[in-house]
């Protein structure tokens, strides 16, 4: 909607996801960066939100509120927001290391996943003729979680 019919007809649009899904990371990035640009201080705490909710927005929201700070001279916080970027990027890469790596037994944990889920696990996997037996875990990590 956005690119096709312009931001006068897709904000209200993404004003009303944000109503009906606050959680929406996604909407709450989008709202966040139009009310910025237009001078709407409220865009920070929508950008906060999606960052929260996602962690996977942080480097387009900081980017956002850097600009935003900067713009306005404030670059102290500016600064904070490059730190979190940074940060982010570090862990990003540790996260991957560690998600590379072969787990050990003690990384594996009860799957938390519902009866109903294990079943339609159960069922999918056997219908694969070459599979002779499955475990189901879950990984626990340390870097974005």
């Amino acid at each position: 909607t956005y690119t096709v019919h312009g931001k006068a007809k897709a904000l209200p649009l993404v004003e009303s996801i944000v109503a009906r899904y606050p959680d929406s990371s996604w909407a709450n990035l989008v709202l966040g960066y139009e009310r910025l640009t237009s001078g709407d201080e409220s865009g920070i705490e929508l950008l906060e939100k999606a960052m929260k909710v996602d962690v996977a927005r942080l480097p387009d929201a900081c980017d956002y509120l850097i600009w935003h700070f900067k713009r306005n001279g404030d670059y102290e916080r500016a600064e904070t927001y490059l730190q979190r970027v940074d940060q982010f990027d570090r862990e990003a890469n540790l996260a991957i290391n560690e998600r590379l790596a072969m787990p050990s037994p003690e990384q594996l944990v009860e799957p938390g996943l519902s009866q109903n889920e294990i079943e339609a696990l159960q069922a999918a996997l056997s219908q694969i003729k070459e599979l002779k037996s499955a475990c189901i875990a879950r990984r626990q990590v340390q870097y974005l979680k």
